[in-house]
């Protein structure tokens, strides 16, 4: 997916529900899921979108009825020149975002979830894989041998029967059975609860992202760190977007995996089995007792006993269990592929490194990352900044933002009539007269 096909709809959800540019002692904060789901269901029932928020009357429509308060709305909104420096760098690096709004974004989300699916979504590579039917996996950090080989089994019959592994990237049963599953040719999807920028660079990672068999997720912002309550929001995520869950191993009453099944038991989001073998820990038992389906490792002996496990408690068509043919899938602009470079971008470059890579930059073609949306948020903040003459490298200073990009909007502005074009030596200006409302009408002229 391109950065270029972010709608406005989504910008709007972006500048109302994400915290970038927020400091940690910021006076407004992003709407909560909650209080974005009142807004939408105001946007429902007068049959309008998310865009409309640009302009001021709607906001107070909407605000006057929900009781939010509309100073904390358009301060929010007003955030577009923050918002069009962060999807320039999320773009460079391969990072795309989709909204509810947004065909890509997971419908069984929308179905389990309701008014209290996440938002947003963050992610790095491909999108498509989403929409496949998929087993989660889940289980304890700290697991045991025979633990760890059921779940290496589950993993290996998944990938035999064209079924992908959906788990949350921590240490123990997630990651080995996301593992398990590239290594043997599989495809996987990883809903991370912190950190999609570090994950995204992992070794581990790296060739199941360049061969599109993985795609890692996040519903927050692509830096933000661990916490237990991230964490536990995830949980729910993985049961939602999977057809059957295995629980390998789990505490009593404590923990992640216990709060995730205990969850998914009460809202009967998807088929769950928990494995019921000599070793288990307690909190197996009593999930079992709760209600959940119990397995062995007698059914993990071949695909034939596994595959009549899945039938017997989801009634699907023999050729519907062929998940990963991608013949059948969203339409998205292209496929995104994780970059030769993206370590570089994150860490810091050696000296000799720095060079190759700016030699590299200045003999490639520009990359195409100026749709009008972006520009559209950006050139308020740029054209402040052009009430007297100043040249492209200065500009690229002030918004620190690489000076190809710079240019390119430059180019934009005076291509739309919005500034004029200097000589002698190269600078820019504003018109006097330019109007300034893109995000109302982008293709407005003098």
């Amino acid at each position: 997916m391109n950065i270029n096909s972010i709608s406005q709809d989504t910008q709007v959800i972006l500048l109302l529900c994400a915290n970038f540019g927020l400091p940690v002692s910021a006076s407004i904060s992003p709407l909560s899921t909650r209080e974005f789901a009142s807004v939408s269901k105001w946007l429902g029932k007068t049959s309008l979108s998310p865009k409309v928020f640009f302009e001021k009357q709607y906001v107070d429509a909407c605000c006057n009825e929900i009781h939010l308060d509309p100073k904390r709305f358009h301060s929010l909104l007003n955030r577009g020149g923050i918002l069009a420096l962060s999807l320039e760098k999320w773009s460079t690096i391969g990072i795309w975002i989709i909204s509810k709004t947004d065909n890509a974004y997971p419908r069984k989300w929308i179905d389990h979830l309701d008014s209290q699916a996440p938002p947003l979504l963050y992610g790095i590579g491909n999108a498509e894989i989403l929409s496949k039917r998929g087993v989660a996996v889940v289980g304890s950090r700290d697991v045991n041998e025979s633990g760890t080989i059921a779940t290496r089994k589950i993993a290996r019959l998944c990938t035999e029967n064209n079924i992908q592994i959906i788990s949350g990237g921590a240490r123990g049963v997630d990651s080995e059975s996301m593992l398990t599953a590239l290594e043997k040719g599989g495809y996987v999807t990883g809903i991370l609860a912190d950190s999609l920028l570090k994950a995204a660079v992992q070794t581990k990672y790296r060739s199941g992202l360049r061969e599109n068999r993985l795609v890692l997720v996040s519903t927050f912002d692509p830096k933000e760190t661990f916490s237990v309550g991230k964490a536990m929001a995830r949980n729910k995520l993985v049961y939602c977007l999977s057809d059957w869950a295995f629980v390998i191993s789990s505490s009593y009453n404590k923990g992640g995996t216990w709060a995730g099944a205990t969850e998914n038991l009460k809202y009967g989001w998807v088929p769950m089995f928990v494995r019921k073998d000599n070793d288990v820990p307690e909190g197996n038992y009593q999930l079992i007792n709760k209600g959940a389906n119990s397995f062995s490792s007698d059914y993990l002996s071949n695909s034939t006993t596994f595959m009549s496990l899945l039938h017997k408690y989801l009634m699907i068509p023999d050729n519907a269990i062929e998940v990963c043919d991608l013949s059948m899938t969203y339409e998205l602009s292209e496929n995104q592929k994780i970059p030769e470079e993206i370590t570089t971008i994150l860490e810091e470059p050696s000296e000799q490194h720095k060079m190759g890579q700016e030699e590299k930059i200045s003999s490639e073609k520009t990359p195409d990352i100026n749709n009008i949306d972006l520009f559209s948020l950006v050139w308020p903040h740029i054209e402040t900044q052009l009430a007297a003459p100043r040249t492209d490298a200065e500009l690229s200073k002030i918004f620190t933002v690489r000076l190809i990009q710079m240019k390119d909007w430059l180019k934009i502005a005076v291509e739309k009539g919005f500034a004029i074009k200097l000589s002698k030596p190269v600078r820019y200006i504003k018109r006097s007269n330019t109007i300034t409302q893109f995000l109302i009408d982008p293709d407005k002229k003098e």
